[in-house]
């Protein structure tokens, strides 16, 4: 499908604002039967969704420490890639509303004999999902209404992993794929969706919106993953008050990339501070608006008005968020608020987007 028909079918389509990107990434290339290909888009149970698009292939030694693989043994039949450069889709919605911005060097990579826009998802779902399992799996006894035998055979598939190798951080994407495919084999994983349902009633809601166009942005090559700092810094709110610290920032070109470097892009080896310089500095220069600064000009540009107040400060996610207090509160209540307030301001952006973009067909 040509680039302005699928973004044509998306906008008019029953629902672009809750579209799935991971469903325009699949990899539908050196199929001789494409009949085989699972529909992903098909699956309505968010977590489910979540996790097999998610999935990490244990080695065999770990994958020894549980039952089975169950709901992944057709994994390879979903043939998913990541929507931040696979999407036809994600790419024509920047074509269409930042065509000058994307056209620039430093946005784009090379890929597959082409160039790509970079993009980066601007919130992460994996990070914020490990953290609240952690929390909930880690208390002394178990949450209210979870099965105690589900949540012991979670604790037993972590201790295995903890002792198979103890200095790894495993309450990361590689055991939830255990966890899930253990109780998939045995046919117990919908308790565990249940579990995180009634300790998180805003969890669901907040994978899903994690995939919709809202939480997608065109960024710089070379930005993508070292502003993260391997996930924990992974909060959009985090990641603009950095850029807006360095917009009010007059130090000078050398303390500029300095400060890109060491603190936005955290030292990083795979980051670019001089295409991340370029990129801000455009929206001061050629992206500038008429009368508006810099950060203005970004905040408009980009469609990012619900991230920030009246005066254009940066809302935190929750009370006290900041770079020096990025992990998520140990409160659940306080959780649950904290991925409501992203999930509705990722519907928002998301509206923007949509409304731009049919405004300009």
């Amino acid at each position: 499908m040509e680039a302005k028909d699928r973004l044509h079918t998306w906008l008019y389509g029953a629902s672009p604002a809750t579209y799935h990107l991971a469903e325009d990434a699949q990899d539908l290339s050196g199929r001789a039967d494409p009949d085989t290909l699972c529909d992903f888009g098909s699956i309505t149970n968010p977590y489910q969704k979540f996790f097999i698009y998610k999935y990490e292939e244990p080695s065999p030694d770990v994958l020894s420490l549980i039952s089975g693989k169950g709901m992944y043994r057709e994994i390879g039949r979903y043939s998913l890639r990541d929507p931040d450069i696979y999407s036809p889709l994600l790419q024509s919605v920047y074509q269409t509303l930042w065509p000058e911005l994307t056209a620039q060097p430093f946005m784009r990579y090379k890929a597959n004999g082409g160039y790509r826009i970079a993009s980066d998802a601007m919130t992460s779902a994996m990070s914020r999902l490990s953290d609240a399992l952690r929390i909930s799996v880690s208390l002394t006894s178990a949450p209210d209404h979870a099965d105690p035998g589900m949540i012991e055979r979670i604790r037993a598939i972590y201790a295995s992993c903890q002792k198979r190798a103890p200095k790894q951080k495993w309450w990361t994407m590689l055991m939830i794929a255990l966890v899930t495919a253990d109780l998939s084999e045995t046919g117990r994983e919908d308790d565990f969706y249940r579990m995180i349902d009634r300790e998180y009633p805003a969890m669901a809601g907040f994978l899903s919106d994690c995939f919709t166009v809202g939480n997608y942005c065109p960024v710089p090559a070379g930005f993508n993953g070292p502003r993260s700092r391997w996930g924990r810094y992974d909060y959009w709110d985090l990641t603009l008050m950095k850029i807006r610290e360095w917009y009010c920032n007059e130090s000078g070109p050398d303390a500029d990339r300095i400060f890109l470097k060491e603190q936005l892009l955290n030292n990083h080896p795979g980051s670019s501070p001089d295409n991340c310089r370029a990129w801000l500095t455009w929206f001061e220069n050629k992206g500038a608006l008429p009368q508006k600064d810099g950060w203005h000009s970004f905040v408009d540009t980009l469609l990012l008005q619900d991230y920030v107040d009246a005066d254009y400060n940066v809302k935190p996610f929750w009370p006290g968020h900041s770079w020096r207090n990025p992990d998520l509160p140990e409160d659940r209540e306080a959780v649950n608020r904290g991925l409501l307030t992203i999930s509705i301001r990722i519907a928002s952006r998301s509206a923007r987007i949509i409304s731009a973009c049919r405004s300009r067909l």
